[in-house]
């Protein structure tokens, strides 16, 4: 039975979305979120005991992750190969993607420069895949930081290559950190929302509307999910994340996410939380208490630019 118990956990922990469950940036989820799911699973009741015996996962407090390889570099979430058509129907028949010859499959973090990349290769019509790479590394597949900014990794199996699967499609979004400074330190408004597995403090973000830059439509959601009277300005943008994700329907989805930095003078004290959104409170943290809230692993790399730039 402990066996069964921790495959049905790694499972869980590796496909996070599947078993209704939040990690944060560095894999960990609350321990009674897990054992709530593993509970329904498995039909039967499971005890805080049983999951700290398994040899594979690591429970700290109220939080439980998979124990890290030693050495394991964190990849993106999101990287792309370049390829050719000829050589993408060759992977589609043989079910992964591979180098061959005991070769390690490039994987790059910057899209553009991929499809440049596969411009100069022969044999066939240019293309890129979209690789989900945090999921792929969820599954065990090891990827390794290699030189120039690449990645390495062994064969990828298809489940992994996002655009190729039935069904797939892109998404934009955009949202934004509100910002102000009252003298006794930076602070950022967060908004909490209600999930499956439980509330999250996150930024207000939504999807661009027809017409709309990604600057309108991250002004315009801080707007409405925070309950503002007057329109923040863009401070700077703060970059873009991509993620992969499962539709309800278990569609495929590619999301791009604009992030920016804003300010509201005078910072409002009050807010009016869009509740028919599931925008429950927004509430105004230090800044280091802030980026610890947020736990979109995604966004880790903004959050450690915001720390810098927000001392």
């Amino acid at each position: 039975m402990s066996g069964g118990l921790q495959k049905r956990a790694l499972s869980m922990l590796r496909q996070p979305d599947v078993a209704g469950l939040v990690l944060d940036a560095r894999g960990w989820t609350p321990v009674p979120s897990l054992l709530a799911a593993l509970t329904r699973d498995l039909e039967r009741a499971v005890s805080e005991a049983e999951l700290a015996a398994q040899r594979a996962l690591q429970v700290d407090a109220a939080h439980v992750r998979e124990l890290p390889r030693r050495g394991e570099a964190r990849a993106p979430d999101i990287l792309y190969h370049a390829t050719t058509t000829d050589r993408m129907a060759r992977f589609q028949a043989q079910g992964f993607v591979a180098a061959g010859r005991g070769r390690r499959v490039f994987l790059s973090p910057d899209p553009s420069a991929t499809w440049a990349v596969a411009h100069r290769l022969d044999r066939g019509d240019p293309t890129v895949l979209v690789v989900d790479a945090a999921r792929a590394r969820r599954a065990r597949v090891r990827i390794s930081r290699g030189r120039g900014g690449l990645y390495l990794a062994p064969r990828l199996p298809m489940c992994f290559v996002l655009n190729l699967r039935r069904g797939y499609a892109e998404q934009h979004s955009a949202g934004g950190f509100l910002f102000r400074d009252r003298g006794h330190g930076p602070e950022l408004a967060l908004v909490s929302c209600t999930r499956r597995s439980g509330t999250t403090w996150e930024i207000a973000k939504g999807k661009l509307e027809p017409g709309e830059s990604p600057e309108q439509a991250a002004v315009r959601e801080v707007r409405e999910e925070m309950g503002l009277d007057a329109t923040p300005e863009i401070l700077r943008s703060l970059g873009v994340v991509r993620y992969g994700f499962q539709t309800p329907e278990g569609q495929p989805r590619l999301k791009s996410m604009f992030v920016y930095l804003m300010r509201l003078d005078p910072a409002p004290e009050r807010f009016r939380p869009a509740s028919g959104e599931g925008i429950g409170e927004v509430r105004w943290f230090p800044v280091s208490e802030a980026c610890r809230l947020v736990q979109h692993p995604s966004l880790v790399e903004i959050l450690a630019e915001l720390q810098r730039v927000l001392p």
